[in-house]
């Protein structure tokens, strides 16, 4: 039953956001060993690798997020959070850029009204509510 399986602390979607949510406390060694238990449980799930690539350029490590989100697009090719990633990856192997990527994903994890402060302070308009660039980061498990 579909109910069950929700419920499930080590169903595949769980473990995901669980994962997601652990990034977002700051706890990325956490996060990675969640992701990692995922893995090994459904080393086939496109939206698993693509969160994996996601924790390495949290952890700025572009190279590994390529080969996840590779893995994520050739499990399938439709998946637009891998495609996102890669695009971020790719522009992340150049230093600056990954300053800058860092700064926007630490900006992410900050409540809207700092946020909004910071990006007053800067004379810029505030970061989106949904996240990076306007998107909401998503399982796709």
């Amino acid at each position: 039953m579909r109910f069950d399986r929700a419920l499930d602390p080590e169903h595949a979607g769980c473990l995901n956001l669980r994962a997601m949510a652990e990034v977002k406390l700051g706890r990325k060694a956490q996060a990675a060993a969640t992701i990692e238990a995922a893995l090994a449980r459904d080393p086939e799930n496109a939206g698993t690798h693509a969160n994996r690539g996601w924790t390495y350029l949290e952890e700025s490590d572009p190279g590994r997020a390529l080969e996840h989100f590779r893995e994520a697009l050739r499990l399938d090719p439709e998946n637009e959070w891998a495609r996102e990633g890669m695009v971020e990856a790719l522009k992340a192997r150049h230093g600056v850029y990954r300053l800058v990527l860092r700064c926007f994903l630490w900006m992410q994890k900050l409540g809207e009204s700092a946020r909004w402060a910071r990006s007053s302070a800067a004379g810029s308009p505030p970061a989106s509510s949904a996240g990076w660039r306007g998107r909401t980061r998503r399982s796709s498990p």
